[in-house]
């Protein structure tokens, strides 16, 4: 197989695959980690379809849950989703509900905007053994299914959980939708605080008018006007220092 870009760590592995065809005791298990090595390497080089050949011949030795999942997942980074979904779905993966196998699902009926059916996968896993990417997912499929309060929580517990601050947006567009609006304008001013830019300040200040919130709209542009002039100080100042 001819690769355009042959990455330093593909080689080495090719030169393992030949070593253990030479010189291994157990032939066939040396031959799965190596050719499984290989197939992620070639993925992690962006060599895609070499990487799905590879998945592809180990499969066809070795039925494994794992080598499914890994190629379900590779078929779906290169767009093709509803391969993917067809690989599991029809596969023998023995516990169609274990961990890896009902995210790998939920993330491939997310990617085929199917999101009643990626919700309902995603909340097999149970909430304690969550990462980042998993409150992230629900968040975002909550949001698309238009079930608000839900939502509301995901992207609550992504700001508390790990300081994801850049949330505060949806957040805060999410509870004015809801018509909390004293939680709302905590939102957004967290949004704007954290963010400090033209981008937070325009939701803010359309907040502020919406609402007739007079007096923080002033004391929001008063700040900004003395932060400005506070700039005009030093910097002649600091040239001078220069």
């Amino acid at each position: 197989m001819f690769y355009s870009k042959i990455d330093k760590k593909i080689v080495i592995i090719l030169i393992l695959l030949f070593q253990v065809r030479l010189f291994a005791t157990d032939i066939n298990a040396e031959l799965f980690k190596a050719e499984t090595r290989l197939a992620n390497a070639l993925q992690d080089d962006n060599h895609m379809n070499e990487a799905v050949f590879r998945y592809q011949k180990m499969l066809k030795k070795n039925n494994s849950p794992f080598i499914i999942i890994d190629l379900a997942q590779l078929y779906q980074k290169i767009g093709e989703s509803q391969k993917a979904l067809d690989i599991l779905n029809s596969s023998n993966v023995e516990d169609k509900n274990s961990i890896r196998t009902v995210f790998a699902l939920a993330k491939i009926y997310f990617d085929l905007a199917d999101y009643k059916n990626s919700a309902l996968n995603l909340k097999k896993i149970p909430e304690t053994q969550w990462k980042k990417e998993e409150f992230k997912m629900a968040a975002l499929i909550y949001n698309r299914l238009d079930r608000i309060d839900e939502a509301i929580y995901y992207y609550t517990q992504l700001i508390k959980k790990f300081d994801e601050t850049a949330y505060y947006i949806n957040l805060a567009t999410l509870q004015e939708k809801r018509e909390l609006i004293n939680e709302a304008q905590v939102s957004f001013e967290n949004f704007y605080n954290y963010d400090k830019t033209p981008y937070s300040l325009r939701f803010l200040t359309r907040f502020y008018k919406k609402y007739n919130k007079d007096s923080e709209l002033q004391n929001l542009l008063k700040n900004i006007e003395q932060k400005k002039e506070d700039k005009k100080t030093m910097r002649p100042l600091l040239k001078s220092r220069n």
